[in-house]
């Protein structure tokens, strides 16, 4: 993915992050919008292996960001026990970071998951990690309180076509 798809990617989680996070309650914009625009920073460094790690633990060290950021950084992506943690924000912050992750495309575009898997099997092959873990996570999604409290709000943003482009949504994003 080039930089600017990334920054299209990592935009368009960010803004659809904060929009969510009332939907969810126990999630503050604060914090939904900075983990979504930060959660794949760790490709700079690591490319495709690892970046989750290598971007927690560089958000930790270099810009001493707050801890819960860190965490759901390092935890996206990764298939967790149908709860999502222990901690209930971390947990919601996660599940909320999976579901928009899982939600716009590489060009900052919202779109379905089996849209949005289509793009990760082409780009990094169906037998990949990556894959893989697209294939667990949806699911591991959709049994935690948090997907049923947003899942009706992503399906009026999904029905409406002008919605589509989250990354050109304006900045402050109406809740």
């Amino acid at each position: 993915m080039s930089n600017r798809d990334r920054a299209a990617h990592s935009l368009g989680v960010a803004k659809l992050m904060a929009r969510l996070a009332g939907d969810v309650g126990g999630v503050d914009q604060g914090e939904a919008f900075p983990a979504g625009w930060l959660h794949d920073v760790g490709y700079c460094a690591a490319g495709d292996e690892d970046h989750a790690r290598v971007g927690a633990s560089m958000l930790r060290r270099g810009f001493r960001a707050r801890s819960r950021i860190a965490a759901v950084v390092r935890s996206h992506g990764a298939p967790i026990d149908g709860d999502y943690g222990d901690h209930i924000i971390i947990g919601r912050l996660l599940a909320l970071l999976d579901v928009c992750d899982m939600s716009v495309s590489s060009d900052g575009m919202l779109v379905s998951f089996d849209e949005r898997r289509t793009c990760v099997t082409s780009r990094h092959g169906s037998g990949s990690e990556q894959a893989k873990r697209f294939d667990e996570t949806p699911e591991q999604v959709r049994e935690t309180r948090t997907w049923s409290l947003m899942e009706p709000a992503l399906e009026l943003l999904l029905a409406d076509d002008s919605k589509r482009d989250v990354a050109g949504w304006p900045d402050e994003v109406e809740a």
